[in-house]
């Protein structure tokens, strides 16, 4: 990966969206508990299983052959839950899980040592699957030195990359973090929080994998309630026919390749 480039991803849910992904020219695809949620219609991340996100992450991998990358949150809260759900993912086909230090409650965070420890129970559970940790350190209200620190202790773990989360509130404080960990590990990065930050620039700071977790399904529900209340008023197709695709192009999408 050069300095002035980083490989792109983007959330998908299902067998079309990931088609769909690839045929935009992305690298990775990433799953996650909350895109599983939104297509069962549940409105809790929480309420969905390891397994149903393994038979979403399958589903994909049937489809396309892209690199997937699969957010398992902290892995089930425990490490031999964490170790399960990367066995699983793994015979799913997932190329990547991530794991987050995040925490229910009002700590918000394992203890360093903890997700640390259970870094490497899902490491040695892994076989060729690589384990990115993620830390929520920042956005938990934690200074640049506490997430540069858990990032090496992640790193000692066995992870294979780092992923830091970030808010608004916390922004600013990336650019000091990754100028401490750069070339150590690749770094996956979500950058909801940097909008208006160009992919280049993203990379120059070290990120290596950039991914665009929520474009597909915002674009799905600020998009189709339109053009259904369109054709709901007009009774007539042809008030939309030159906003969507054609029966044809959705159909060359899951073709044969």
């Amino acid at each position: 990966m050069t300095t002035t480039s980083a490989s792109l991803g983007v959330g998908v849910y299902n067998a079309l969206t990931a088609r769909i992904a690839e045929r935009a020219g992305f690298d990775i695809l990433w799953v996650s508990a909350r895109d599983v949620c939104l297509r069962f219609g549940q409105p809790d991340p929480a309420a969905v299983t390891p397994t149903q996100i393994a038979a979403v992450a399958a589903e994909i991998r049937v489809a396309c052959d892209l690199r997937l990358y699969v957010d398992a949150g902290d892995g089930g809260g425990s490490d031999e839950s964490a170790a399960h759900v990367v066995r699983l993912l793994e015979r799913a086909g997932a190329h990547a899980v991530c794991l987050h230090d995040g925490a229910p409650g009002p700590a918000r965070l394992l203890p360093r040592d903890d997700a640390a420890r259970r870094l490497a129970a899902a490491c040695a559970a892994r076989e060729t699957m690589r384990v990115i940790a993620g830390t929520d350190a920042l956005v938990a209200g934690g200074a640049a030195g506490e997430t540069v620190a858990r990032l090496r202790a992640y790193e000692s773990a066995g992870a294979d990359a780092l992923f830091v989360r970030i808010d608004r509130d916390s922004r600013d404080l990336l650019a000091p973090v990754l100028a401490e960990v750069r070339g150590r590990l690749p770094v996956v990065l979500a950058p909801e929080a940097l909008p208006e930050v160009s992919v280049e620039d993203l990379a120059a700071l070290g990120v290596t994998d950039v991914i665009f977790r929520d474009v597909v399904t915002r674009t799905v529900s600020a998009s189709v309630p339109r053009i259904l209340a369109a054709v709901r008023s007009s009774g007539r197709l042809a008030t939309v026919v030159d906003d969507i695709a054609p029966v044809q192009a959705v159909f060359d999408l899951v073709a044969p390749r």
